[in-house]
């Protein structure tokens, strides 16, 4: 096991699900600038300008990092099988994806005159099959961020895939990794319409598999270099991401990267990794708990600010009501908050009485 990992384990992975909920803010930000309008323009700029680039591609390539770091290792040394694999991950994504997807089919249903496109029995089945983006066909599933989670279902399975090339086939197991991320970045580019080769599958396995290969170059920098010229690495990613903020801000990042999104993701991604992961000042505040508590409230986040966000179109289409943006992102922050801390407390119950349950089948 090396340093980094065993680092990470003890840190709980605190700084980076900090990040995750950072930057799914952002995203949720995003989404309601797009289906309610643009609140505190001046304030907010920065999020609806970054947040596209960032918020998906952060998540899969911290998906990637993390599952390299957890399961790599069990995986190459079969100490887990496909079966236990596939439903260890859908038993942590599957119930709170169909629940939204229902939510917002039937308050779309409810909305509707007559017979629609997203009520065909086909499309009901893939959508609750995670198989509906990226698959076979590339339609987006009714609680329409969650085209992420089936992409990242097909990435799960890749890198089961690669990973039983670990332990034997060392140089297979990274010419595999590599022709992911390149594979990834063609399909983002050419944008076919085949099944396996959309474009998002494109996002998703070059950002997952770099993420693989940064845990690994994080790795071998904890293996060969002391802690002085660490922290000289870690002053040098600190140094291009703030100057890569700048340059965003006074250009835009379409200016500076064109229309695809590898340069930033490349430059700015990776390093986040590093200064989450490097045990410094950056790792130290991430580490806070107002931010860990927000982190590990992302998935709920995820999974619910568009059914949010659809509740306030029926009210709207139902009862004429309209509210300025500025007021409707403050109930749909609070709304969001509820659900949040509703779950947060029903999962804290659930895991008292688990080890409640398992003391006494101790003793």
């Amino acid at each position: 096991m090396t340093e980094v990992t065993e680092h990470m384990k003890a840190k709980r992975y605190d700084a980076l699900t900090s990040l995750k909920g950072i930057f799914i803010i952002g995203i949720a930000v995003v989404h309601f600038h797009t289906e309610v309008g643009r609140p505190y323009n001046n304030i907010l700029n920065p999020v609806f300008n970054m947040a596209w680039y960032y918020g998906n591609q952060y998540f899969f390539m911290v998906s990637g990092f993390l599952m390299c770091c957890a399961y790599r290792d069990r995986i190459s040394g079969q100490e887990t099988d496909i079966a236990g694999f596939v439903y260890g991950r859908l038993k942590k994504i599957w119930p709170l994806y169909i629940l939204t997807n229902a939510f917002v089919l039937l308050c779309t249903i409810a909305m509707s005159h007559g017979w629609r496109e997203e009520f065909e029995l086909k499309r009901m089945i893939s959508a609750g099959l995670m198989i509906s983006s990226g698959w076979i066909e590339d339609v987006y599933p009714y609680n329409f961020p969650t085209w992420f989670i089936c992409v990242l279902l097909l990435c799960y399975l890749i890198f089961y895939a690669l990973a039983k090339l670990y332990a034997r086939h060392r140089d297979m197991y990274y010419a595999a990794l590599l022709c992911m991320i390149a594979w990834g970045y063609i399909l983002e580019i050419k944008e076919w319409s085949f099944p396996f080769c959309y474009h998002n599958d494109g996002v998703g396995f070059f950002n997952f598999f770099t993420g693989v290969l940064v845990f690994d170059l994080l790795s071998l920098l904890h293996e060969r270099l002391d802690e002085k010229r660490l922290l000289a690495v870690r002053a040098a990613g600190l140094s291009v991401l703030i100057a890569l903020h700048i340059l965003f801000v006074i250009f835009g990042i379409e200016e500076v990267c064109g229309d695809t999104q590898f340069v930033a993701t490349l430059f700015v991604l990776p390093i986040l990794l590093m200064l989450a992961t490097a045990g410094g000042v950056a790792e130290r505040v991430l580490a806070c708990r107002p931010l860990v508590a927000v982190g590990n409230s992302s998935m709920y986040i995820f999974y619910f600010h568009v059914p949010v966000i659809t509740v306030y179109s029926i009210v709207n289409y139902y009862k004429g009501y309209t509210i300025r943006p500025e007021e409707g992102i403050i109930a749909y922050v609070l709304a969001i908050a509820a659900i949040c801390i509703c779950f947060t407390v029903y999962d804290r119950i659930g895991a008292v009485r688990r080890g409640a349950v398992k003391e006494r089948y101790d003793h």
